[in-house]
């Protein structure tokens, strides 16, 4: 998957590969994340309306920045995945 030209300047070559394998890997959640929220991304201050390509982008690169931050082991993708997506919902207490 290409990367969407709004945020390929933002990207270096090591994080865009990255990105690129996590949504290799996760690709059906990923999808089944976009049709349930709907396109809808949402921060905590605002709420965005991306299309398939910035939607999948945004959220794995948040989902693997929180991560990184937080010293989370890369098997735990998809939980931390629904913990950006859906933060709100989330029924721990760590997001």
């Amino acid at each position: 998957m290409d990367i969407p030209p709004k945020l390929a300047e933002v990207y270096d070559e090591e994080r865009k590969n990255i990105i690129k394998q996590l949504i290799e890997q996760h690709e059906p959640l990923l999808k089944l994340c976009y049709r349930h929220t709907k396109g809808v991304y949402e921060t905590g201050l605002r709420s965005y309306l991306l299309d398939w390509e910035e939607w999948v982008w945004t959220a794995v690169d948040c989902t693997y920045q929180r991560m990184v931050d937080r010293h989370i082991p890369m098997e735990s993708f998809e939980t931390e995945l629904q913990k950006v997506v859906w933060p709100y919902t989330s029924n721990t207490n760590d997001n």
